[in-house]
């Protein structure tokens, strides 16, 4: 469930980002159990490289930045546990108050027999092979990386990152949460889904953009740019 989401478009959307969160922060007030994990509230959503480039396929559902304050959040660190919910609430409502503990009481029950289950990741399913593959054709590709060369060799630019697009259409239907589960085996990566109504943006990224804990603050820049050793190239 979602107890809040912040939608941003335009040039401007890192500004109404960070001016909608600090509103909604404001309004936020946290009560912890003191035998639980630290587990405070989070946004969790993405940005758009470029304004606009959403409204074409297949990011007309994401938009060009979309955030997401979660109604029922699980966490997990080591062997601790914690579970989060966001309610809008004035602490009047003794019918909402019962209705949220019975929608506790199917959330444990959840838990408790997902953690009594043996693991379906990875799962034995066989792969889906695609029946159709689309992207640009091999000799386009070539005479855009010529063109690439070609400007940075002129001085036009320092570096360019050259990307192709695959559409690829699959023998039968994709299940998400399948799609993730998979992607777990990946190792030190941030595994992430975020779903709308008919798609899902899902996947495993090895990078870092940045981790901030207080004054602490950690990066990591896998894609790099540097000097091969002893050519001066």
């Amino acid at each position: 469930g979602v107890a809040h989401r912040i939608e941003v478009s335009g040039p401007d959307r890192f500004g109404r980002l960070k001016q909608e969160s600090e509103s909604l922060w404001a309004r936020v007030r946290t009560w912890q159990h003191p035998m639980a994990a630290a587990g405070p509230p989070r946004l969790v959503g993405g940005l758009a490289f470029s304004a606009g480039s959403s409204s074409r396929a297949p990011w007309e559902e994401f938009g060009d930045g979309a955030f997401t304050l979660a109604r029922w959040t699980y966490w997990r660190t080591g062997r601790r546990c914690a579970l989060s919910l966001a309610i809008a609430c004035d602490g009047s409502d003794e019918a909402g108050r019962e209705r949220v503990l019975d929608e506790l009481d199917a959330v444990f029950g959840a838990l408790k027999a997902a953690g009594q289950e043996a693991p379906e990741w990875p799962n034995d399913q066989p792969l889906r092979r695609p029946v159709e593959a689309r992207q640009l054709p091999y000799d386009r590709w070539k005479a855009h990386i010529r063109q690439i060369q070609t400007a940075i060799a002129d001085g036009d630019f320092l570096k360019i990152v050259a990307t192709r697009r695959c559409d690829l259409t699959l023998e039968s239907p994709v299940d998400d949460v399948d799609v993730l589960g998979r992607l777990m085996s990946e190792a030190k990566c941030t595994h992430f889904a975020f779903r709308r109504a008919t798609s899902s943006f899902v996947g495993a990224s090895p990078e870092m953009l940045f981790y901030k804990v207080g004054q602490a603050l950690q990066t990591q820049a896998l894609a790099g740019t540097l000097r091969r050793t002893g050519t001066g190239q």
